[in-house]
């Protein structure tokens, strides 16, 4: 059993890669960091094939940081989400846990990106910032209400009022909808119409 694998990993399958980073053209590394594939528990699960892996990587618009693909552990072993991983020598940090849904990801600046977190009783709009490799808060609220980013263009991004995982049907009938816009030059904040579309 991998020491640096969790201890409740069971019987699950699994390859645990060292990802190192170069800058091009050179061989002094710029950072380096594990990576577990999680593969399956089936006797004939094969891992992920390396190109597979790689293609998953997102990276940065200037390749300050790279966000590795999801470990697939199960809920509650290791870390199920992404890393994301500094490649710029001048920041203060060189991994971090990186939990937005890759679906919902809008690039503010260079450094900096927005997206949602559904977490249990817990749907907000974050903002990573690479500069820091920290999270701060967008758009949240006291669970079982939460927001969820639904769409950007212009710059500006709309989020909507949502129920998490643990609203109960008296939440759903007091449950009162809105939407947000919020400019990402000037990082303002309006209330907007919102679309058709339920988002749950």
């Amino acid at each position: 059993m991998d020491p640096e694998a969790p201890a409740d990993a069971g019987r699950l399958r699994f390859a645990r890669y060292r990802v190192t980073f170069y800058p091009a053209g050179r061989t002094a590394d710029v950072a380096a960091t594990d990576f577990f594939d999680v593969y399956g528990q089936a006797a004939g699960a094969r891992p992920t094939p390396l190109e597979d892996l790689f293609k998953q990587i997102l990276w940065s618009p200037q390749e300050d940081f790279a966000i590795l693909g999801p470990e697939k552990w199960p809920a509650g072993q290791g870390t199920s989400g992404r890393k994301a991983v500094s490649l710029n020598p001048s920041t203060p940090w060189q991994t971090a846990p990186f939990a937005l849904n890759d679906s919902s990801l809008v690039w503010v600046d260079a450094l900096k990106v927005a997206g949602n977190l559904q977490q249990h009783c817990r749907w907000a709009v974050l903002e990573f910032d690479g500069a820091s490799g920290k999270f701060s808060p967008i758009a949240e609220a006291a669970s079982p209400e939460g927001y969820q980013l639904i769409s950007s263009a212009d710059h500006k991004i709309l989020m909507k009022k949502v129920l998490d995982d643990c609203a109960n049907p008296s939440a759903e009938k007091n449950f009162q909808p809105g939407c947000l816009t919020l400019d990402l030059s000037f990082m303002r904040r309006e209330l907007a119409p919102c679309p058709d579309a339920k988002v749950r």
